[in-house]
């Protein structure tokens, strides 16, 4: 098995400076480790803090303590808590992916075109990159006839086809998803998780969210529960 990331200590906390200072803890002393292709997934409901985990491994937010060791193709052996605004940004660019809950619509900006950016980034072609976008907006059900309109008139499930879509293209070494399949039907819920074990036999690995423990049984090979910022495994 080769090692892609492990977590130590991690912790952040947060503080309310509309409330005299009052520090909120978003998780504590975090630990868990993760080999090439494994999927981790979190379960827990709204407020314990799961969001917290995935933005302090994008580095969204800068953690409070801890270590995450991430082994890298770009620069081997590097600690996310610890690595210069640089390499993240370029990390992000070749190697990790993120899915959120909503999707930031670009005015004027194609459903397409957006899925197609993350592969062109990395040098694609763009007739090749489009090709492969539509091919995924398919699979994900999404008409053909929206594939060339903005999302910004689309339903929420429709929206979060294009996030997934937007967020496998490129098939990041590891990716991180944020209830991926909150705002879609069973038939969609499966179809995504899918091409998730796609990408697992293809050697991503991923950290996903959930609020549905049976659907996380169904893709997770590592499973924990989070309450009050802390995480324990579940059966």
């Amino acid at each position: 098995m080769n090692p892609i990331l492990q977590v130590s200590g991690l912790e952040k906390d947060f503080c309310m400076y509309t409330q005299n200072e009052k520090i909120i803890k978003g998780c504590q002393e975090l630990n868990f480790f993760l080999n090439q292709g494994q999927f981790l997934g979190i379960y827990g409901p709204s407020g314990a803090g799961k969001s917290t985990i995935l933005k302090c491994i994008y580095r969204t937010y800068l953690p409070s303590a801890g270590r995450m060791i991430y082994h890298s193709k770009l620069f081997g052996k590097v600690d996310l808590a610890a690595a210069t605004e640089q390499q993240i940004l370029a990390l992000r660019h070749q190697e990790m992916g993120y899915i959120s809950q909503f999707l930031q619509v670009i005015p004027r900006v194609s459903a397409q075109q957006i899925v197609a950016e993350g592969l062109i980034n990395r040098g694609a072609e763009s007739g090749a990159a489009l090709a492969k976008a539509q091919a995924l907006l398919g699979r994900l059900n999404l008409p053909a006839e929206l594939w060339d309109a903005c999302p910004s008139t689309f339903s929420g499930g429709e929206r979060q086809r294009v996030n997934i879509a937007r967020g496998v293209i490129s098939k990041p070494r590891l990716l991180l998803l944020d209830e991926p399949t909150a705002s879609l039907d069973i038939k969609m819920q499966h179809a995504v998780l899918q091409i998730l074990a796609e990408l697992k036999q293809e050697g991503t690995t991923m950290i996903g969210i959930f609020h549905d423990l049976d659907l996380m049984r169904q893709i997770a090979d590592l499973k924990l529960s989070m309450v009050d910022g802390a995480l324990t495994a579940v059966a």
